[in-house]
């Protein structure tokens, strides 16, 4: 029979696949890479905490992660705030709002975020760079956003590790990067003015 089609590949990861089908991953091992693929991929999506999700954040998530597709991750790292400013006025920016600049580390990686107001009244813009001792940025290198406002978005990184997300609403948002069979996942980015608060 023809290579497993993803539907049928979550089928069997469901428990509802034929006989026929399981026959074939035992002697196919495309199929059978693709299901440990995705087996992979599932395993990973259920280590985020599903009351820290809405609803317009799942269904993001789902679609994202579907249109991804399986790809290897070799390592995986959580970044860990390292430095952040705060928010200062500026007469030259719309709405008197600066750009915020946060650092974290990740493994043997550095990422820098700036955080700075959009043409669209109430939308953040953010520009990134992930750095990493000299290594070069791996081709096809992909950072996935979604927004706990129900935004998500999806944008390739240069071969200078740069990046850039336009329109992004205000609020908590998470970033995930992807490459070269390594993973950085970056939680509690706050998007916008909050993102100055003190608790205050």
């Amino acid at each position: 029979m023809s290579h497993l089609d993803l539907d049928r590949i979550f089928d069997l990861m469901g428990g509802s696949g034929t006989a026929e089908e399981a026959s074939h991953l035992e002697e196919c091992d495309d199929c059978r890479r693709q299901l440990e693929l995705w087996r992979t991929r599932v395993d990973d999506l259920r280590t985020i905490e599903s009351n820290a999700l809405n609803r317009a954040e799942i269904h993001n998530l789902r679609v994202l992660f579907r249109e991804f597709g399986p790809s290897p991750v070799g390592r995986r790292w959580a970044a860990r705030l390292v430095r952040s400013s705060q928010p200062a006025a500026a007469g030259a920016v719309r709405g008197g709002l600066a750009a915020t600049f946060t650092a974290y580390e990740a493994g043997p990686y550095q990422i820098v975020l700036q955080v700075s107001p959009s043409e669209t009244e109430g939308r953040f813009d953010l520009q990134g760079q992930v750095a990493g001792d000299g290594r070069q940025i791996p081709a096809s290198t992909q950072v996935v956003l979604s927004s706990g406002r129900g935004y998500a978005d999806r944008v390739t990184v240069d071969s200078f590790g740069e990046f850039r997300i336009a329109g992004v609403p205000e609020g908590p948002c998470r970033l995930v990067w992807y490459g070269g069979g390594e993973r950085i996942d970056l939680d509690g980015l706050e998007v916008g003015e909050c993102a100055g608060d003190d608790g205050n």
